[in-house]
Order: C-alpha cells, then sequence, then structure tokens
C-alpha cells in the first residue's frame, strides 16, 4: 500500500495529539506508550519509526500543549479593549469547563508538579513554553504605573494555574466552584477589568 507524501508527518503528529490527551488525563508517569498508539488507531511497533523513546514523545507533547494553549487562550481577541481582552481570557482559564476537561484542558495545572521531578532537558523545554506563554499573556494585562508587565503575567498566571488546579483537587463541586469564582474576582479586581460574558 502507498501512503500519500506527508503520510508520516501526520502519523507522528497524531500521535503526539493522543499523547497530549493521555498525558494530562493520567500524568507522564502512568501513560502507556500501547494505550497511546491505540488512541492514535496505530500499533505499538511503530512507535519507534517516529520517536528514539517516550522521553522524547513527552518533550515534542510539552512543546504542542504550550502551543495549543497558546492558540486556544488568547483566539478571537483582536478589535476589545485590553480590559475586555483580560477579562475574557480570566473567564476562558477559570471556567468550569476548562476544570471538567482534563484532557483538553491547559498542560500548566495538569502537569506541572510531574514536570517539577523530571530530567533537566524536559524541565528546559517546559520553561521554554512557560516564558512563550508569558510573553504572549503579557500583552493583555493591563498595567500599572512603575510594575514590569512581565512581573504581572507571571503572578497573574500563577493565580489562574493555581485555581484550576485546587478547584480539581477537592471533592466538594460547590467548593471548586467557588475557588474558581475567588481567582476570578482576584485575578479581575487587580487589573480593574469588567467581567464580559463568558466566552
Amino acid at each position: 500500500m502507498r501512503y500519500k507524501k506527508d503520510h508520516k508527518t501526520e502519523t507522528h503528529a497524531r500521535i503526539v495529539s493522543m499523547a497530549n490527551r493521555r498525558f494530562r488525563e493520567r500524568g507522564f508517569s502512568k501513560t502507556a506508550i500501547p494505550k497511546v498508539m491505540g488512541d492514535a488507531g496505530l500499533t505499538h511497533g511503530g512507535f519507534y519509526a517516529h520517536f528514539a523513546s517516550k522521553n522524547a514523545l513527552i518533550g515534542e507533547s510539552i512543546e504542542q500543549a504550550f502551543r495549543d494553549s497558546i492558540a486556544m487562550l488568547f483566539a478571537k481577541l483582536d478589535g476589545l479593549d485590553l480590559g475586555t481582552q483580560w477579562a475574557k481570557i480570566v473567564h476562558r482559564y477559570l471556567h468550569e469547563r476548562h476544570r471538567d476537561s482534563l484532557a483538553e484542558g491547559c498542560l500548566m495545572p495538569a502537569l506541572s508538579g510531574e514536570v517539577a521531578r523530571m530530567n533537566p532537558d524536559q524541565r528546559r523545554l517546559y520553561e521554554e513554553g512557560l516564558k512563550a506563554f508569558v510573553a504572549v499573556l503579557e500583552r493583555y494585562v493591563p498595567g500599572v504605573d512603575g510594575e514590569p508587565r512581565e512581573k504581572r503575567a507571571i503572578a497573574l498566571l500563577a493565580s489562574l494555574v493555581g485555581g484550576v488546579l485546587l478547584s480539581r483537587a477537592v471533592v466538594d463541586k460547590a467548593y471548586s466552584d467557588r475557588i474558581l469564582e475567588a481567582c476570578r474576582t482576584f485575578a479581575l479586581a487587580e487589573t480593574h477589568s469588567t467581567p464580559p460574558n463568558p466566552a
């Protein structure tokens, strides 16, 4: 059977996409390669035609996860004033849909704790993705005179990520909802933004 020219590239991307879902759902250590390959509609034996090891897949997955998060979180903000842009970002991130969508959600609340125990090369890839994320976030964070925008972006991102992380960790759904609401209120108050309709 002859495959089209870009078949291997498409297959490679599909493996990374399926791995991203599994990693966010189960964690890096509890995700088995045969499961990832099965999700991608492939056999385990085909894995090594694309990746030298599971660690290589993890590295690519981290890079792709940050690109995906940036693309989703900052979509359709053009033409809005800065305060509305920031408020939409806050509502998108600290929304019940994000909390409840572990497999599709942002890498940071799902896997940061595990990354902290990984090897330096993987942590550097995570660091590069984090810095790229912060650099984009800086454009949308309303500033305060005399305070570096990067500093505010990092602090507010920590509140967003921590809010989702804590809201997922508790059993009481009402309490989980209150965690998200408290973090939304804090993030918006810090930038004096007006809450928009959730996006």
